[in-house]
């Protein structure tokens, strides 16, 4: 938790964003904190960058193998093992980019007051490249937790947007962008009991497919996975 020894924070940040120049992240926890310090400037510099990099990834593939693997050799089963290491892991990045759309949003207000749709409508842009990276499942294995929290967050910025305006990087108005959101929302919803059922049926088997699954590709398309399987697809 970055939080804890904040005068080290921007230290951390740059070691990161060095250790994997290619990785959108660093840039994006950057910008939070660039924001948290009164200097928005920089904050939107480093959403730029962010945008022109060729991934996003927030290392929790690597550790939920780790957890997997120490739960293993504790003696659990390889189903009991994933189920367990999946219910152990945090999701502090989520709550970072959160906090990040927030602050996104409310300098974009500013903008706004100010007459200003312009700017509003670029950080609105820089906080949908985040949002469509989460939301297309990119960073690491959960159960659309990544993909709830990168539409929440483009629901945030475009809701202070005119909603009959149609920014270019929409390729619609605003207020059908925020409809789409809210759909996307209800059918991930509509998804995750799935999970539950299928840890209450104990197939281990299917079990274990579905955790392997998810760790290659993202919760979402695990789900539909499991969807198709149940319909007997």
């Amino acid at each position: 938790n970055m939080n804890i020894f904040p005068e080290q924070q921007r230290e951390w940040l740059d070691r990161l964003k060095q250790s994997d120049p290619d990785n959108s992240m660093g840039n994006y926890l950057s910008a939070r904190d660039y924001l948290l310090n009164n200097r928005p400037e920089l904050a939107l510099k480093e959403l730029s960058d962010a945008a022109g990099k060729p991934k996003y990834e927030d290392y929790t593939t690597s550790l939920l193998q780790d957890l997997e693997e120490l739960q293993m050799e504790s003696g659990h089963s390889v189903a009991e093992a994933k189920a367990i290491a999946m219910a152990s892991m945090l999701y502090p990045q989520l709550v970072q980019l959160n906090d990040l759309s927030r602050k996104l949003g409310s300098l974009e207000q500013n903008y706004i007051n100010a007459g200003d749709t312009a700017s509003a409508e670029q950080i609105a842009k820089l906080g949908e490249g985040i949002s469509r990276e989460l939301s297309a499942g990119k960073g690491g294995p959960n159960l659309g937790m990544n993909q709830m929290t990168g539409l929440a967050m483009e629901q945030n910025l475009l809701k202070n947007l005119p909603a009959a305006s149609q920014p270019e990087f929409l390729g619609m108005s605003v207020q059908q962008r925020l409809d789409q959101i809210a759909e996307q929302r209800d059918q991930t919803k509509a998804l995750t009991p799935l999970f539950d059922q299928m840890i209450a049926r104990g197939n281990e088997t299917e079990i274990i497919s579905f955790f392997d699954r998810m760790k290659l590709n993202g919760g979402s398309a695990a789900l539909q996975w499991l969807v198709a399987r149940n319909s007997g697809q």
